[in-house]
């Protein structure tokens, strides 16, 4: 049916296509008049896999094989993008492509998993590695600012607001503590 979208192989899972994509592109199969025509050509053969992956957005997520994808799943894969990106804070789309599941299903798939929602399970992450990294900077050297910005942070009101509720203490505080 629709091999070529199927076999599309940007991440390490797939989605099924839904009945309605499958039947959107036997029209337009049926349309052309030759029904191998869509699969002959390169520019084809992208359209069908292009429409197949932005439609199959209400399709099952699964691991290629037909068992639905488990929540786990979802999360590993987001959290292994983001580690392999360099991103600190990835947006919920780019999760949500990384790890072939809808925005809704990776919320729900983080918040059944990790107890949080993606966005503060990267807020948290980052904060941590802000903190690693204070622990270990030179205060006469290494500015908070410097560091946050390095981790892609801004508005510092607010990182500081947010470590300071984490921590127990401004991140001014650690980096100016005394060193063992």
């Amino acid at each position: 049916m629709l091999h070529e979208a199927r076999d599309l192989k940007r991440t390490r899972m797939r989605m099924d296509p839904t009945p309605q994509v499958v039947q959107l592109v036997e029209g337009l199969r049926d349309l052309s008049g030759d029904p191998g025509l869509l699969e002959a050509s390169n520019n084809g053969r992208r359209l069908v896999e292009q429409l197949a992956v932005s439609l199959a957005e209400g399709g099952q997520p699964t691991n290629g094989m037909g068992r639905r994808r488990d929540s786990a799943e979802v999360v590993a894969l987001a959290i292994e993008y983001a580690q392999h990106s360099g991103v600190w804070q990835p947006t919920l789309g780019e999760l949500s492509r990384a790890s072939l599941a809808s925005e809704s299903s990776l919320r729900t798939a983080f918040v059944e998993v990790l107890g949080v929602p993606p966005s503060r399970y990267f807020q948290l992450r980052v904060l941590r590695e802000l903190r690693r990294l204070l622990l270990v900077a030179d205060p006469d050297v290494d500015t908070v600012t410097a560091l946050a910005s390095g981790l892609g942070l801004s508005q510092f009101g607010r990182v500081a607001g947010r470590y300071r509720l984490l921590f127990g203490e401004t991140p001014s505080r650690t980096l100016h503590r005394p060193r063992h």
